[in-house]
């Protein structure tokens, strides 16, 4: 199957999943949409869908056992050996690269784990070039002379509707230099917005350096504790989205940051030896 074939049945299944969304199967995902406060128009900017649980992508899609398998939207099945959609009762994200959907990242519905899934790597989806969002982000950051890098889907979408369209998500917690690259073609200064947790942190830590070698200027979200949010999203939950814009926007460079960040921590170190 050629790679133009993988793509064109890729679109298929995001107009599938989209419609899925907007019919009766949906009503759960455009609740956790709801909850997040999330306006149709967004919604379809984003071209969001649903993977329903009860159907075979490929009872409503055109295309033969291994074409579905080639685009990642069908695998085995441990348990039966038998032929299974890849994606179940999960809200979906459209992977574009290129103005093509190359793949798809899904969340479930339901309390399922893992709680999010990716597209396997393909002929046209390569993870580790890939930055979530890149495309509409492109012009914006040439313009604002920036690109904001957060970690996931959420956080892109909430970035994008609080006035920040120059987001990217890394969909995960490591930058690869690919990606790296990927950046500083977008803009010469790199906001980091990765999750305020510790895990957020250390992922902060190991991308800087990464860009520092693209030669590109570093910038940090200090997240103020004040906020009690780890991550965009929330914050724009909670505070709505010019809280998460002054937030972005407040952004210090990297020596500032990692000063801030080491005094923080070090004062929930001591609060929490006390505790004990």
């Amino acid at each position: 199957m050629s790679s133009s074939s993988v793509q064109k049945l890729l679109l298929e299944a995001g107009s599938y999943y989209q419609k899925q969304l907007y019919g009766p199967n949906g009503r759960a995902a455009w609740h956790i949409l709801q909850q997040r406060g999330l306006k149709e128009e967004t919604i379809g900017k984003f071209w969001l869908g649903y993977a329903p649980g009860g159907q075979l992508i490929t009872d409503n899609l055109s295309g033969s056992t291994v074409d579905f398998e080639e685009a990642g939207l069908t695998q085995e099945s441990w348990k039966t050996n038998r032929i299974q959609s890849r994606f179940r009762n999960r809200l979906m994200f459209p992977l574009v690269q290129g103005g093509r959907v190359v793949g798809f990242g899904a969340r479930a519905v339901l309390d399922e784990m893992p709680k999010y899934i990716n597209s396997p790597e393909s002929k046209v989806y390569h993870k580790r070039e890939f930055l979530y969002n890149a495309d509409a982000a492109r012009l914006a950051a040439r313009r604002a002379g920036r690109v904001v890098v957060v970690e996931g889907y959420f956080d892109a979408i909430a970035c994008h509707a609080s006035g920040v369209p120059e987001v990217v998500a890394i969909c995960g917690t490591a930058l690869t230099p690919n990606q790296a690259i990927l950046l500083r073609e977008m803009a010469s200064t790199v906001v980091l917005a990765l999750d305020g947790d510790q895990a957020g942190i250390d992922a902060t830590h190991r991308t800087i350096p990464l860009l520092l070698d693209q030669c590109l200027e570093v910038k940090v979200c200090a997240w103020n504790s004040k906020i009690e949010a780890k991550d965009p999203d929330e914050i724009r939950q909670k505070h709505g989205p010019l809280a998460l814009l002054a937030q972005v926007n407040a952004s210090v460079s990297f020596p500032k940051w990692e000063e801030f960040s080491s005094e923080r921590w070090s004062a929930i170190e001591k609060v929490q030896e006390a505790l004990k």
